[in-house]
């Protein structure tokens, strides 16, 4: 029973090491002075990610097209994407074996939505349909 419990500790340090080496990405050494630049966000752009459709019509006087609405959502969701602080997908691997997968969506939804809230009820009602459900959306998260 102990040699069981032993290689199954083994078993889950020697995964949870290979995916943190694959996690952690070193820069490369340069001899440069490293500089930091400070991006400010565009005043609209962020008024444009929680804009509704009929409220940008009403602004810029002009109603749009199916085609057109549909590239505003797109836009609207590629704006959130882009602004949110991503964790690297070998983390969120990790927490998704330590059944803290739904720390993993929530810190990529930046806890908004209930994407993280639904991965949190399936891990307490089993672990199994909360990995599996983590895994599931790390496609949406990653490429």
């Amino acid at each position: 029973m102990k040699n069981k419990k032993f290689t199954l500790l083994v078993a889950i340090t020697l995964i949870a090491s290979f995916t943190l080496q694959a996690a952690i990405i070193l820069p490369p050494p340069t001899n440069k002075v490293a500089t930091t630049t400070v991006v400010k966000e565009n005043p609209l752009l962020t008024q444009i990610k929680t804009m509704k459709i009929s409220a940008f019509e009403k602004a810029t006087g002009h109603e749009l097209n199916f085609i057109q609405k549909i590239a505003f959502k797109k836009l609207q969701k590629k704006l959130r994407k882009s602004s949110s602080t991503e964790i690297s997908k070998g983390l969120y691997i990790v927490l998704a074996i330590f059944a803290l997968g739904w720390v993993g969506i929530g810190l990529n939804d930046n806890f908004k939505g209930g994407k993280w809230i639904l991965s949190l009820v399936l891990y307490i009602l089993g672990y199994l349909p909360g990995l599996i459900y983590t895994l599931v959306k790390m496609k949406d998260y990653y490429n």
